[in-house]
């Protein structure tokens, strides 16, 4: 749900020039951004992917550990208000995974109620 591979991004220009499409395909989402300086066009992509993913969760009701365990580090993504959580070998996977997975189970959840 959050993977760089989920969005479409499109740069272009127009009447307005420069402009800055994302859409967010497992949701059909989309942010534009029209006359964007070239110099922006990288800042501008990023906001745009980050306001999409900000419909699918809030940074501030995830967190993030890491930890020490006897195979070697683990990390893990929780979900705060619903406790949804995933964890891993930190060699196996990344917070980005991890994080993604609860995305998928929350959407997941919301469609089933």
């Amino acid at each position: 749900m959050i993977r760089p591979n989920e969005f479409q991004i499109e740069i272009g220009y127009g009447e307005m020039g420069t402009f800055v499409r994302v859409v967010h395909l497992p949701t059909g989402n989309e942010n534009l951004t029209e006359s964007v300086p070239e110099y922006e066009v990288g800042k501008t992509r990023d906001e745009l992917v980050s306001k999409l993913k900000r419909l699918l969760f809030s940074p501030e009701d995830i967190r993030y550990d890491v930890g020490r365990a006897v195979d070697g580090d683990f990390i893990r993504a929780v979900h705060l208000p619903s406790g949804i959580e995933r964890k891993a070998m930190r060699r196996d996977s990344s917070f980005e995974e991890l994080l993604d997975s609860v995305i998928e189970e929350l959407v997941f959840r919301e469609l089933q109620s």
